[in-house]
C-alpha cells in the first residue's frame, strides 16, 4: 500500500535506490506528536492521515474528508519535486528534520494557498515554516485563516 506514494516520487533510475532507505532513524516509541486525537480514534479515516505530525492538521484532514483525495495531496507533496527547478517553489511540504516533529516541517506558500482548510489552526507548523524561512533570510509568511 502506498502511503503518500513516496515510491512514485523518484524518477525510475533513482527509485529503487531511495525507496527502501530510511532518511531518519525510527523512534523507539510513538512520538507525542503522532499520538492519536480523540477524533482520530472515533472517526474512520485513511491511514496516511495518521502520519501527519500536527494533531490539528490530522483533525482538519478528517473533518474535510471527501473534499480532497490522498492522490491530490500526494501529487503536491511528492510529484511536484520533479516539476520545479527551485525546491521552495514547491506546492507541498518539506521535512528538514525528523518527520514526526512538526518543528521540522516547512509548509510552502503554494501548499498553504491550495490547502488552507488543512493548515487552519496549525500554529506549530506555521511557526516552524517561518523559522526555516528566517534561517534562509526570507520574510515570514503571514497567514490569515
Amino acid at each position: 500500500m502506498a502511503i503518500l506514494g513516496s515510491q512514485n516520487a523518484f524518477p525510475a533510475e533513482c527509485a529503487r535506490i531511495w525507496v527502501g532507505m530510511p532518511l531518519f532513524p525510527a523512534p523507539s516509541t510513538i512520538p507525542e506528536s503522532l499520538q492519536p486525537t480523540t477524533l482520530q480514534r472515533s472517526t474512520p479515516h485513511e491511514p496516511w492521515i495518521d502520519l501527519i505530525p500536527d494533531k490539528q492538521m490530522r483533525d482538519n484532514a478528517i473533518l474535510t474528508m471527501g473534499t480532497f483525495t490522498r492522490e491530490d495531496i500526494e501529487e503536491d507533496v511528492t510529484v511536484s519535486v520533479f516539476k520545479k527547478e527551485k525546491l521552495l517553489e514547491l506546492n507541498g511540504i518539506v521535512a528538514w528534520d525528523e518527520p514526526w516533529r512538526p518543528e521540522g516541517w516547512e509548509l510552502t506558500e503554494g501548499f498553504i494557498k491550495r490547502w488552507p482548510f488543512l493548515v487552519k489552526g496549525c500554529w506549530k507548523m506555521l511557526e516552524s515554516t517561518n523559522r526555516w524561512r528566517a534561517i534562509r533570510g526570507e520574510e515570514p509568511l503571514v497567514v490569515e485563516l
